[in-house]
């Protein structure tokens, strides 16, 4: 398992863990992981946001999403933001978080309200966001 693990990380991080002299098996197993030639931190809080576009409207929301997720990716704790359609209902997206904290996470959505950010996003959507809060389970 843990050689599984190394391997995907190594792919994914473009570095090798050669290098590490050692990685105690349960610092991996309670959350905590080396990215790159960072120190070991503890793991992020992931959030799946998916987005029901109106018929037809994905593709501009895509656009729209294009334009204001770099402001994001820089907002204070966020780690990662990734971008998927749905491969079955192109009016469907998902967004794929990282943040260093759920606290971080909610700042930011309270910014986007505050500069009306959900209300330019608004006529794309044929409902409300739903917001999946992930809890990670290493030892599984």
């Amino acid at each position: 398992m843990l050689a599984v693990f190394v391997e995907v990380l190594e792919q994914k991080c473009r570095f090798s863990l050669s290098k590490v002299k050692s990685i105690p098996t349960r610092a991996i197993l309670s959350g905590w992981v080396v990215l790159g030639k960072r120190r070991v931190t503890k793991m992020s809080h992931t959030v799946v946001v998916e987005f029901s576009c109106a018929e037809g409207k994905g593709a501009e929301f895509l656009e729209s999403l294009r334009g204001g997720l770099p402001d994001t990716r820089g907002f204070d704790g966020c780690e990662l933001v990734e971008t998927y359609t749905h491969q079955d209902d192109p009016d469907k997206i998902l967004l794929w978080e990282k943040w260093a904290d759920k606290s971080n996470q909610e700042a930011y959505l309270n910014w986007r309200v505050e500069t009306g950010m959900m209300d330019l996003l608004g006529p794309f959507l044929a409902g409300a966001p739903s917001f999946i809060h992930l809890d990670h389970h290493a030892d599984v």
